[in-house]
């Protein structure tokens, strides 16, 4: 008879932070039973932000709308040249806000790029029109010559969300083009609506790099003091359990900890 495989014990449990300041922070947690010993292993999460240098912005604020909704693509591609399209509207008692495509009809708004860009990137704010939950998609394509190829399609929202499409390398005078695409095809509602678009070059989206620190044992005790961090800093803690029969459980689910700016008892005297 083959001998049984004996599992791994429960993870130390309720695994807590307190006492969060800048450079310190103390965590607490509870120990499964036949804990002698506990490992808490650290890491530094450093995020490093998106940027890029904006080529183009359009925030719509120049256009309002008192009435109903009603078809203004020539109003406006008239108040943004380097835009044009097709079945642009404005929506009910809106401002700054446009409509690509009305509830039966596509339509389409392209941005003009008349310089070249290396890896460039468009931040769109959009959702999808308010009285509606139909599965509209907004696809995002790159115009160049004769050649147009698409680059991502999203779901938006029911409330205004930006979200960031990486496009690469665009030629001058070339177009970024968006449109509403109901799914499946030719069925739903086709609005979707924007109040922003920004064009960028040299853009890098944003990065996370996590930094195992030394691990930390503990005795007999269900609690640790955790010093020499650093200000304004992301933290990730979790914890295990070394048992009496020399096994290490699970550990236990991570939790996140943001250090402070500054330790609030820090006193600077100046004479």
């Amino acid at each position: 008879m083959a001998d049984a495989v004996s599992a791994a014990a429960d993870p130390p449990a309720n695994l807590a932070a307190g006492n969060v300041a800048g450079t310190r922070f103390t965590l607490s947690w509870n120990n499964p039973g036949h804990t002698v010993s506990n490992r808490v292993d650290l890491f530094e999460v450093k995020i490093t932000p998106q940027k890029g240098d904006v080529a183009q912005r359009i925030d719509f604020d120049n256009l309002s709308n008192g009435k109903n909704s009603q078809e203004c693509t020539s109003r406006i591609t008239s108040a943004y040249p380097e835009l044009s399209g097709y079945r642009l509207y404005m929506p009910t008692n809106s401002s700054g806000i446009i409509q690509i495509s009305n509830s039966e009809n596509t339509g389409w708004l392209a941005l003009a790029v008349h310089d070249s860009l290396t890896t460039a990137a468009l931040a769109v704010s959009s959702r999808k029109h308010p009285k509606t939950a139909k599965k509209t998609m907004l696809e995002i394509s790159l115009a160049t010559g004769s050649a147009t190829n698409a680059i991502a399609r999203i779901s938006p929202g029911m409330d205004f969300a930006t979200n960031v499409f990486e496009i690469g390398e665009i030629a001058a005078d070339s177009s970024i083009l968006l449109s509403a695409v109901p799914v499946p095809a030719n069925t739903g509602d086709r609005r979707i609506q924007i109040d922003e678009i920004t064009l960028f070059g040299n853009y890098s989206p944003m990065f996370a790099a996590t930094n195992a620190l030394p691990p930390v044992f503990v005795a007999n005790a269900e609690r640790l003091r955790v010093n020499g961090l650093h200000f304004n800093s992301h933290y990730l803690a979790r914890v295990a359990s070394f048992m009496d029969d020399g096994s290490l459980s699970e550990p236990s689910a991570s939790i996140e900890v943001d250090t402070k700016r500054n330790d609030p008892e820090t006193i600077f005297l100046i004479k």
